[in-house]
């Protein structure tokens, strides 16, 4: 087949190579809710121009479909923040939780990363899942 249909044709096939491949790069994988269950724990360090660092715990103690609760708790030198209550959402592998101080957190494993945004400087975390 010559022309513009043989065109028309190898046009389709390789718009199809490029949504597929885009497509499959750009879904995250998802993580079964259970195991995020136990205690993470890690740091926080605020970003802004004090430079403030502490422990950063965080408990996921109960789930309900792609809802996880528990609590969490910051610590550092001139910084407390006491416990507070955590009613995540986790969508892929992509776990949020907070409303007016917002937290998003990256899934890997037996790590999270991400920030808390909306507080007076926005914050980097990084967490381990601790082993029992």
């Amino acid at each position: 087949m010559r022309g513009p249909g043989r065109r028309l044709g190898v046009l389709t096939v390789g718009l199809l190579l490029v949504l597929t491949s885009y497509r499959a790069d750009s879904q995250t994988p998802a993580v079964d809710p259970p195991s995020l269950l136990g205690s993470w724990v890690g740091t926080w360090t605020e970003t802004g121009r004090r430079g403030l660092t502490g422990p950063y715990f965080l408990t996921l103690e109960r789930v309900e479909g792609d809802r996880l609760f528990g609590t969490g708790e910051l610590r550092g030198r001139r910084v407390t923040v006491p416990p507070f209550t955590v009613s995540a959402t986790l969508s892929g592998n992509r776990l949020t939780y907070g409303t007016r101080v917002r937290t998003e957190l990256t899934v890997d494993g037996d790590r999270m990363t991400g920030n808390t945004t909306g507080a007076n400087d926005d914050v980097a975390i990084t967490l381990k899942k601790e082993k029992y």
